[in-house]
């Protein structure tokens, strides 16, 4: 059989040189790996604050994970519709006291203008009851205070990235106190419930997590 001398070409494929008794080029048999497809990977997200200090600790937290990144950052309720109809991210972080459109605003313009409805974490220290229950009844999927521990911001962004509701557990406790009313929409029970769930898994990871440190 005649001997074959192979070249590696630049586009991926082994070429045979003229004469050769063989197929004239084979597809390369190494993976491809594509930098775009490693980025759609990642749980894309857009931060709305007004202050600067809360943004850029909220990128800092983030950005530290393989798995999210940072599209953008609004500084402004108008500037968090215009960024997000821009960027569509899989989640929104958004504070609900903001100049020019508030968060509640926000979110009710998104929720109605769009198909397919946004993802939403709101992140505030203006915690009291009645806006958790308006901004959850609107369809925000978390809701976490800006004092949150890093680790329970991440994974707010990726239970809610997928579908799931995040409440932590004093907010968790403030819906549960109107668990006896009648006011209590049927959507405002049903996050409550998933969102106790979804906490007591995270609290028990953390404690076996915790647990493991001490030899």
């Amino acid at each position: 059989m005649t001997s074959i001398a192979v070249e590696k070409c630049q586009s991926g494929q082994l070429k045979a040189w003229p004469g050769s008794t063989e197929a004239e080029t084979q597809p390369a048999a190494f993976p491809v790996r594509s930098s775009l497809l490693e980025r759609a990977k990642k749980i894309s997200v857009l931060i709305a604050d007004d202050h600067p200090v809360v943004r850029l600790g909220l990128a800092a937290i983030l950005n530290s994970q393989n798995d999210i990144e940072i599209v953008a950052e609004a500084t402004d309720g108008e500037e968090a519709c215009e960024l997000y109809e821009r960027h569509s991210p899989d989640v929104l972080m958004l504070d609900l006291r903001m100049p020019k459109k508030d968060g509640l605003q926000i979110v009710a313009e998104l929720m109605t203008r769009r198909v397919s409805k946004p993802r939403i974490v709101v992140m505030t220290s203006f915690d009291q009851e009645q806006n958790i229950r308006r901004a959850l009844s609107a369809g925000v999927k978390g809701f976490l205070a800006k004092r949150s521990h890093p680790q329970q911001i991440r994974e707010a962004v990726r239970r809610v990235a997928q579908g799931e509701s995040f409440l932590p557990q004093e907010i968790g406790l403030k819906l549960a106190e109107s668990m006896s009313r009648s006011e209590l929409s049927k959507r405002e029970a049903q996050v409550l419930l998933c969102g106790s769930a979804l906490l007591g898994s995270w609290q028990k990871q953390q404690r076996d997590w915790t647990s493991s440190l001490h030899w």
